[in-house]
């Protein structure tokens, strides 16, 4: 009898448990109660794609931790600094790289270094933020354009709609959300395996011996190296269009440069922007000898900016610095620049809106 009523209780116990964990995955900031981990930013970070210790690396706190709600990311775009779209002197588009929240931002280290009023736009499309402010034609501005080297055959290499549906703004509460998709489901309950209390430090020393007995790593890093510690992400070194070995054809470099052109014509022509285009190297497309000893990069971005030279499209020139740079400019366990990366991408920012007409002198020398 007392073997059922052992049962019994243990059933309930992990009944109220299960019920809790499908509660706190659905609650906004759930996961912070239950994870013994602070609030962090995962996309990009390697480590986290393993928690093995051997990748451990200590990156810096977020630049403006957000003190009435420490879950919330310091956005720069929440910020009293940030401009209108109307007002702004500089509108910056771009993905994770302008919005790397561990340091301060591209656009709010643009908008402080130079003066100019800095507007960003977390996206692919340049053409976005227009259709949503329903901007009409105005005094000469500049846009920068960013996007990873990794992105550009994902995202560029299609003709983006230059009129795009203006995008609509929610007032959902989204403090619990009862049904979640399929991806938010494995990837929430995933995180409660990883970093959940109590088992943090177990699945940690699981994954580590993995690493170390049998050179277990998961899928989404698979080239690696030791002493000191790199990873790098599966989509720059296996055999996509993103890859560091595709050989891309003189086709596709006219096709990225021809649909560059297209918003480059848009942008002048409706709204008196001019454009500035900025690809990000790839971090194995920089430092690729210390993984590929007999391996050379395909010269996929020294191709494309001869190819926006011949149609005159200004853009910022970050692989040829990066490459003669001595200082690590990432992350080494993320795909992300660090701050010496960050420092050289606004130095040419400001030389090459200089040379377009933007008068500034606070560049400095660093790796120029």
């Amino acid at each position: 009898m007392r073997k059922d009523k052992i049962l019994k209780y243990s059933i309930y116990i992990l009944g109220v448990f299960c019920l809790c964990i499908f509660i706190f995955i659905r609650v906004k900031y759930g996961l912070q109660f239950i994870q013994n981990a602070p609030f962090c930013h995962d996309g990009g970070d390697l480590y986290r794609q393993n928690y093995i210790t051997d990748f451990r690396e200590p990156l810096p706190p977020f630049s403006n931790i957000n003190q009435k709600n420490k879950y919330e990311l310091p956005w720069y775009t929440n910020s009293p600094k940030h401009p209108s779209f109307d007002s702004a002197d500089i509108v910056c588009v771009g993905d994770s790289y302008f919005f790397f929240h561990w340091l301060t931002t591209f656009p709010e280290r643009l908008q402080d270094e130079t003066g100019e009023k800095v507007y960003y736009y977390n996206g692919y499309n340049p053409m976005q933020p227009f259709m949503n402010a329903a901007y009409k034609k105005g005094r000469k501005k500049v846009l920068i354009y960013e996007m990873g080297e990794r992105g550009l055959m994902h995202y560029l290499i299609q003709r983006m709609p230059l009129n795009p549906e203006p995008e609509k703004k929610t007032n959902e509460d989204d403090s619990f959300c009862l049904l979640l998709s399929k991806n938010d489901i494995e990837r929430k309950y995933n995180r409660v395996l990883q970093r959940g209390m109590f088992i943090a430090d177990l699945y940690e020393k699981i994954a580590t011996f993995k690493f170390r007995t049998f050179e277990y790593i998961n899928y989404k890093t698979p080239v690696y190296c030791l002493n000191p510690s790199w990873l790098f992400v599966k989509e720059s070194v296996n055999n996509s269009e993103s890859s560091f070995f595709y050989q891309h054809t003189d086709k596709e470099i006219q096709t990225l440069c021809d649909n560059l052109k297209r918003i480059q014509t848009k942008l002048k022509e409706e709204y008196n922007m001019e454009l500035v285009f900025m690809p990000i190297p790839s971090k194995i497309s920089i430092y690729h000898s210390l993984v590929f000893e007999n391996e050379e990069y395909n010269n996929f971005l020294p191709r494309l900016y001869k190819g926006l030279d011949i149609l005159q499209i200004p853009y910022v020139d970050l692989y040829h610095s990066f490459v003669k740079c001595s200082d690590t400019l990432y992350y080494r366990t993320d795909t992300h620049w660090n701050e010496k990366g960050i420092t050289i991408a606004i130095n040419k920012t400001i030389e090459k809106l200089t040379e377009i007409g933007y008068n500034n002198d606070k560049a400095n020398n660093e790796c120029q």
